[in-house]
Formats: structure tokens, C-alpha cells, sequence
């Protein structure tokens, strides 16, 4: 059962990012995410967003959907963009051996949270990235 916490549209640019991080601190924290885990999810969220507002985009107007709930012991923020839709499988992190400003979001994202997975938007335009972490202290990263 999903337990709806917070859901907003925004614009994607930059300057919205400190207050996306704001919201989603807050709201996992009211969730009860340890303030570990509430700092991989602030920092993936803000990763996310800013490959949203960079590559999906191309630093043009846009929107960026977040939607955060409670799933079956897991807290879940899924991020949409109305972009052309990218083909999940050429989303990869940059290999780690290669020295170079950029390109560690995806990484970034993985490692922190325990579940990180790409959709294409029903309507056939735009993206969805959901990233999950667990609630559990047994089970969370």
C-alpha cells in the first residue's frame, strides 16, 4: 500500500535544487530514514535532478515531477521529466578509473540507494527514475 508523503512539480534549473533537497530532507526524516540514509537520498535526488536539468534537458526549460511515499517498508522517490525518452540501458556510471570532472551521479546514486531503476513514461514521452531505500534498519545500506 502507497502512503502518499509529497508530491510537487518543479522547474528543472538549478536554482530549485536547494529547495528539492530541503523538501526531500525533510520528508524523510518525517518518514524516520536515520540521518545516514537521509543524506544518500538528499544526495541522490540532488544527482538525479541535475542529470535531469543537464542531460535530459540539455539545460533547456523543463519540468522534474517528484513523488515521494512509503511502499511495503521502503521509501520511494520516483523523478519524472517530460524529456524524450532515454533508453534505460545506455544509463551507466562513468568507470571509476576515469579521472575527470562529472559523470559519478549514476554511481553516486547506486551506491547509496538499495534500489535504482528506469521507466519510460506511459505516454511514450518523458522519463521515470525510481530509487528506493529501505526502511528496515536490517536491510538498509
Amino acid at each position: 500500500m502507497e502512503n502518499v508523503l509529497l508530491q510537487q512539480d518543479f522547474i528543472a534549473a538549478p536554482e530549485q535544487l536547494k529547495l528539492i533537497r530541503e523538501l526531500v530532507r525533510n520528508t524523510a526524516a518525517y518518514s524516520g530514514l536515520r540521518a545516514e540514509q537521509i543524506d544518500q537520498v538528499v544526495m541522490s535526488v540532488n544527482e538525479a535532478c541535475m542529470n535531469i536539468i543537464q542531460h535530459a534537458y540539455h539545460d533547456q526549460p523543463g519540468r522534474i515531477g517528484l513523488h515521494i511515499s512509503t511502499q511495503q517498508n521502503s521509501f520511494v522517490v520516483q523523478l519524472t521529466d517530460d524529456a524524450a525518452p532515454l533508453d534505460p540501458a545506455l544509463i551507466k556510471p562513468r568507470p571509476l578509473d576515469e579521472l575527470r570532472p562529472g559523470g559519478l551521479g549514476v554511481h553516486f546514486m547506486q551506491q547509496a540507494m538499495d534500489v535504482v531503476t528506469y521507466q519510460a513514461a506511459p505516454a511514450g514521452h518523458g522519463n521515470i527514475l525510481i530509487m528506493k531505500k529501505y526502511l528496515s534498519n536490517l536491510e538498509s545500506k
